[in-house]
């Protein structure tokens, strides 16, 4: 339970470059994500912050720029997924960077509707400084 496919990882991957590919063109912004590496592990779930501390330190891979997803089961959390914030780093540090999204929200995952990709999409865009239509005041 919990392991993602490469189908799965592959169907997450063209959902999150179709959709930021869409309207970021128009932009002047190209975003391309691909996959460097996939690493499989077993270890307790990231719902207790010592727990997300121990296991994004022991598989945070590259630099600020390097987007960490991290696919697991967020099921004792409730959470379809979340995110650090870019601003996070000087606060929080590089280990704490990434995105966490419960596995069962990759496209073809049992978490309907949700399991089209857009949670992973959405969580991305919070970790590229993105904030919802109402926060800060906005509608």
């Amino acid at each position: 339970m919990g392991d993602a496919s490469k189908e799965a990882v592959a169907k997450q991957l063209k959902a999150l470059n179709d959709a930021y590919s869409t309207n970021s063109a128009n932009a002047g912004i190209h975003w391309v994500f691909n996959v460097v590496k996939v690493t499989r592990t077993k270890g307790p779930d990231m719902c207790d912050q010592q727990n997300e501390a121990i296991m994004k330190a022991k598989l945070r891979k590259g630099d600020k720029n390097a987007l960490n997803l991290y696919i697991t089961d967020l099921s004792a959390c409730g959470l379809l997924g979340y995110s650090s914030w870019p601003w996070d780093l000087r606060k929080k540090g590089l280990i704490m960077d990434g995105v966490v999204i419960h596995y069962d929200t990759l496209p073809g995952g049992q978490y309907r509707p949700y399991n089209l990709g857009r949670t992973g999409i959405h969580e991305i865009g919070h970790w590229l400084g993105l904030y919802h239509t109402f926060q800060n005041g906005e509608t």
